[in-house]
Formats: structure tokens, C-alpha cells, sequence
């Protein structure tokens, strides 16, 4: 897994580079949140953090997005962030925590 993944820095801190898609990957958000430090990232990471931001559904005709941010996971739905403790989150959940 590791050999389709070059760690960089770049302008904005550290990040990966899927070599197959040349698609880049923040990863200080995700170092700060699990308390990591570069050289202890595994494959397991890498899987992890290229899964977001994760198109979780839509609801009302609007996106419903999960992202990894400095200070956790959080949804972006209709212009609003909203804080996510459950990185495994689905739309139903979703939909039941914004009509509280």
C-alpha cells in the first residue's frame, strides 16, 4: 500500500501524494487529531486519511460531506460545519442529529 503513496511537504505542511491519480492529501490535520508524528504513519493511516472527505448522501438535495479537520471529524451540509464524533456516520444518523 505504501509504494502508491509518496509523503511530501509542501506549502501548506505535509501531505500525501497518490502516485497512480497525482492527488494530494493533507495529512497535518490528521497527524495533530490522533497525536502522531510523521514517521509513525502505516498503511492503516494512509487508507484512512484518503478516505476523506467522504461523500456520506444527500439530503434535501444538498451534499452531505464528512472531513477530517484539526480539531476532528466534521459535516459539511448547506453551507454549515457541523461537529461529527462518529467518523462512521451514516446519512440516517445524519438526518436524525440535524432535526434535534
Amino acid at each position: 500500500y505504501l509504494d502508491k503513496y509518496v509523503i511530501k511537504t509542501g506549502k501548506f505542511g505535509k501531505y500525501i501524494n497518490d502516485i497512480r491519480l497525482n492527488k494530494n492529501y493533507n495529512i497535518d490535520n490528521y497527524l495533530k487529531f490522533n497525536k502522531l508524528s510523521i514517521n509513525k504513519i502505516t498503511d492503516v493511516h494512509i487508507k484512512e486519511i484518503t478516505t476523506y472527505p467522504k461523500n456520506i448522501g444527500k439530503y434535501n438535495n444538498k451534499g452531505v460531506v464528512l472531513y477530517l479537520g484539526p480539531y476532528g471529524y466534521y459535516i459539511k451540509y448547506n453551507g454549515k460545519n457541523h461537529k461529527c464524533k462518529n467518523k462512521n456516520i451514516s446519512l440516517k444518523q445524519f438526518i436524525k442529529f440535524i432535526n434535534q
